[in-house]
């Protein structure tokens, strides 16, 4: 729901969309692409929505267990090769539903931003980033970004 989306806007449309239906595979695979636009997701966003639907269907994956026993880069590769499923959104899904405390999401604009503003330096590359400042916040790389990120609301 995030991806190119500030915070705000992404919760807003979390919120809509949570009022409108459970928030399950099934029941969003069942909505149309009309209605889920008609709640603000752009069309390629609701195809997205569908896709992964329809893969966590078709695998018969019904909760996060599925992928407890699987490295994060194998869940990376699983959820990348997903239509509309990129690197950052894998990451996402990596720090938020399934807890995992040593991921960098080196491309996230607001991590790159917190990093150039608490460390006073120019914005870096993610190859920069994930050479400086993985061997910093290992093994707990998940912490330090959501630390960075509320750095930002300050």
């Amino acid at each position: 729901m995030g991806q190119q989306l500030s915070t705000k806007a992404a919760n807003t449309l979390w919120q809509r969309l949570n009022q409108h239906t459970p928030i399950t595979a099934q029941a969003l695979q069942q909505q149309p692409l009309t209605t889920l636009q008609s709640l603000g997701l752009s069309q390629r966003k609701s195809q997205y929505i569908h896709a992964v639907c329809q893969y966590f269907l078709h695998n018969n994956i019904t909760s996060a267990h599925y992928f407890e026993q699987k490295s994060d880069t194998e869940i990376i590769n699983e959820l990348t090769s997903l239509y509309g499923i990129g690197k950052w959104s894998a990451q996402m899904f990596l720090i938020f539903t399934l807890a995992r405390p040593n991921i960098l999401p080196s491309a996230d604009l607001g991590l790159q931003r917190a990093l150039s503003q608490n460390y006073q330096h120019e914005r870096l590359t993610p190859s920069q980033i994930e050479k400086r400042y993985i061997p910093l916040f290992s093994p707990w790389c998940s912490v330090a970004t959501w630390y960075l990120w509320q750095s930002l609301n300050e």
